[in-house]
């Protein structure tokens, strides 16, 4: 773990301080666990609020008008434009938040404070630039009926190999060249359609965060689906970011021959041809044979003279149903393999910084079946290189914080007792996934077994 992610757990170590303890929040003094590297002087960071307060409740112009205030909107974006280095800035806005609107009304609000852009249909080329400069081209088919209150499935189509071959090529050839009606089709393009390697893998990531900014996609309908070295990309994003898609739909692609585990949950539609020279059939039959063992929902067609191609006529209704009609899931029990390449950020709803081996977790049965006066346990376990710490969000499908949650990591007890909704929480994971249905009102901090500090909700 860098320097500054470790003062960035020491603030959310501090955020879950502040809301047990008023007069903690009073004095904004947070205590710094031993790991952690204390500033010059002491063991003592000092959070300062953003600016003075003001007197009065939030009010509104209507009884059922929004509780919050521009001014509040206006924190909240500032949250997100501070920089993850520099946490206590971020606790201090986030701490306000609470105080004047709470993490209800933040999370409420998140439509208001980051808004889509005005939108026409029609057919777009793009550049998305990543950290290191590099520019990722993309096209992408705005709804020709897009409304930007209307949140649309999409579907991301992944190019083959060739130094020729572009996204904008490929979907022209195999999708056409006019804007669809009630679905999004993007096509990002990488270096001779390495999808699964680190440079292919950050440039499908960061197409993928543009467009769900830009444009209301619903995101629990996003299937991403490819021909040959696309529909072997395909593979590999579902067991790297499993929790991003409804429906994998890979064409003549080779298969994955590890980590399978990791993309239990996901519904997938295989298409093959039986006399395929690049690609061998054998690679898809093999993939079935692993999806039905391990009883994932799938259907595999192979076309019995079929060759190595797209096939669009069998993008038939079925299947156009399966791609924008299928919809994610919470995955209460999982198990994860952390893959070569980019930090895959929040899994499911873990966060494992350091993470080498596999993590498995399992939530409690859902909110309507839980006994009240019961702690909502939740179990974790992790193997690989040790870890330090987790931070565990509580999905409210499964948690329900009227009672105690208690954390089991690797067989032993790590946390128990209540935990308070938190603006920090809404924030930094609508920060983390920019996915406005994977926004997370509470979550507790964890050290591993034997590592030293104590465990804080936030």
């Amino acid at each position: 773990m860098q320097e500054w992610q470790r003062v960035a757990w020491v603030a959310a170590f501090a955020a879950g301080i502040a809301m047990a303890s008023p007069a903690a929040a009073q004095e904004k003094k947070i205590r710094v666990p031993s790991w952690a590297k204390a500033p010059p002087g002491g063991a003592e960071l000092v959070a300062v609020d953003p600016e003075p307060e003001e007197a009065g409740p939030v009010t509104s112009a209507k009884p059922d008008g929004p509780r919050w205030r521009p001014e509040h909107l206006e924190w909240m974006r500032r949250f997100v434009e501070t920089p993850a280095t520099d946490p206590l800035g971020r606790y201090a806005l986030a701490q306000r938040l609470d105080r004047e609107i709470g993490a209800a009304a933040v999370r409420e609000a998140i439509p208001h404070a980051f808004p889509y852009p005005a939108e026409a249909g029609g057919v777009y080329d793009r550049v998305v630039t990543l950290a290191d400069g590099t520019q990722v081209p993309y096209t992408v088919y705005v709804p020709s009926d897009y409304d930007r209150t209307t949140p649309y499935p999409m579907h991301i189509h992944l190019h083959g190999g060739g130094s020729s071959v572009t996204g904008k090529a490929s979907c022209f050839k195999n999708w056409g060249r006019r804007a669809k009606r009630r679905w999004a089709l993007v096509c990002p393009s990488t270096s001779e359609g390495r999808w699964w390697t680190p440079e292919g893998d950050a440039a499908l990531e960061a197409v993928y965060q543009e467009v769900i900014q830009r444009l209301n996609i619903d995101t629990d309908r996003v299937s991403v689906g490819g021909l040959s070295n696309g529909g072997t990309g395909t593979w590999h994003l579902a067991l790297k970011y499993p929790w991003q898609w409804s429906v994998v739909v890979p064409r003549c692609a080779a298969r994955m021959t590890a980590h399978h585990a990791n993309m239990a949950g996901i519904w997938s539609y295989m298409i093959h041809g039986a006399l395929d020279p690049k690609i061998k059939v054998e690679n898809s039959r093999r993939m079935a044979e692993i999806l039905e063992r391990m009883g994932q929902r799938f259907e595999y067609v192979e076309v019995p003279d079929g060759g190595h191609k797209f096939f669009p006529e069998l993008t038939s209704p079925k299947l156009r149903w399966w791609m924008l009609n299928r919809k994610r899931a919470l995955r209460h029990r999982f198990i994860y393999t952390q893959l070569e390449g980019n930090d895959p950020g929040i899994i499911h709803w873990v966060e494992a910084p350091g993470l080498t081996g596999t993590l498995r977790g399992k939530l409690p049965p859902e909110v309507d079946s839980h006994r009240p006066g019961t702690p909502n346990t939740i179990e974790l376990r992790a193997g690989g290189e040790p870890l330090r710490s987790l931070r565990v969000y509580l999905p409210e499908e499964r948690i329900d914080l009227s009672d105690p949650v208690q954390i089991e990591f690797d067989g032993e007890v790590v946390f128990n007792g209540l935990v308070t909704p938190s603006a920090w929480d809404v924030l930094s994971s609508w920060d983390r996934t920019r996915d406005r249905r994977r926004v997370f009102m509470a979550s507790v901090t964890v050290n591993a077994p034997g590592a030293e500090g104590a465990a804080a909700s936030e």
